[in-house]
């Protein structure tokens, strides 16, 4: 995985892996930027403070479900 200072992420509402850092109860969360709300869980909508991101990985393609 290949993390990223949080200043270059996304804000255009994709959906990105979120690092909180150490001390943080959910360190890493998937994520999306709102302009009126900064970065929000998702699902969930919960406010986070990242420390820096990541792009969220390919999908599995031999795995049936």
């Amino acid at each position: 995985m290949n993390w990223q200072p949080i200043h270059s992420a996304p804000k255009d509402g994709t959906t990105v892996m979120l690092w909180n850092g150490p001390k943080a109860r959910y360190k890493i969360v998937t994520a999306r930027y709102h302009p009126a709300f900064g970065w929000q869980s998702s699902p969930g909508g919960w406010p986070c403070s990242p420390k820096a991101w990541a792009p969220m990985p390919d999908e599995p393609k031999d795995i049936q479900g």
